[in-house]
């Protein structure tokens, strides 16, 4: 996660520079993406004061990486009831901090998420192949019931990067619910011929579109032609797509050609 996350950052840095190197001052700029950096929020941070910008989309690596870290450590070192235990700890001091004040790293979002890799533990153990369509239809249910009642309810909706956990704990219920959702539809979706197999191909490489979706914006005039939001969603998806196919051929072949070249040595 780190690696693809300094990459795109320094993608981004180098794009920023080029437009704008004649205006440019560099040590406020330096320390400017430094702080940016360090915080690595999906939106603006406040801090003594002052305000950090957001870096993105960049936000989810850097919470993915922390979280499923700190995760796997106190997997190693406690036993499984103090495990879960600290989990529901972690997670309600992750969500008290968010009132107090955000973290680098955003780490206080990294604690309030223990509880979903806690469930991506569980779904890993799920045979999704066992189960019916009725508990496709139940959790979509659940979904729908929880979601509508808080969205509707005036509360908003749960978003990590704004740290926004609408009527905690019922949020995770709302996360969950439509993840069981996700999977028992996207594990009917892949039995289809060519659909099943474009959809199983994308989740293979979805870093790879990922990354693609957090640099398209240089090119967003490929769909501000239209106000439509349809249409502009429909190309966006199709251009983002089609880059991301180039890009994993790309590195395919990179890989390919280095594997070639290390079994000519050993020859």
């Amino acid at each position: 996660m780190i690696i693809p996350l300094l990459i795109l950052f320094g993608i981004r840095i180098g794009i920023d520079v080029a437009k704008k190197f004649s205006t440019i001052d560099p040590l406020p700029y330096i320390s400017f993406r430094i702080n940016q950096l360090v915080y690595s929020s999906g939106v603006e941070v406040k801090v003594g004061g002052g305000t950090v910008a957001a870096i993105g989309a960049l936000w989810f690596l850097v919470v993915l990486f922390c979280s499923r870290t700190f995760y796997d450590y106190l997997h190693l070192k406690l036993k499984p009831a103090a495990f879960y235990v600290w989990i529901a700890i972690c997670s309600i001091i992750g969500l008290l901090l968010c009132n107090v004040q955000w973290l680098p790293l955003s780490f206080d979002v990294a604690l309030a998420i223990l509880p979903l890799m806690l469930f991506g533990t569980l779904l890993k153990k799920i045979n999704i192949e066992k189960l019916t369509v009725l508990f496709m239809l139940i959790s979509l249910g659940v979904w729908a019931a929880t979601f509508f009642s808080v969205f509707y309810g005036n509360y908003g909706y749960m978003e990590l990067s704004a740290r926004r956990y609408t009527l905690f704990p019922l949020c995770y219920v709302t996360a969950i619910a439509g993840t069981m959702f996700v999977s028992y539809a996207g594990h009917y979706i892949s039995k289809l011929m060519f659909i099943g197999k474009g959809i199983v191909w994308l989740g293979k490489y979805s870093l790879y579109l990922y990354m693609v979706h957090e640099l398209d914006g240089n090119i967003k005039f490929l769909w501000d032609f239209t106000q439509n939001k349809w249409i502009q969603i429909a190309v966006r998806l199709a251009v983002d797509i089609i880059i991301c196919i180039i890009l994993a051929n790309i590195i395919k072949a990179i890989s390919s050609a280095r594997k070639k070249g290390e079994i000519k040595k050993i020859k």
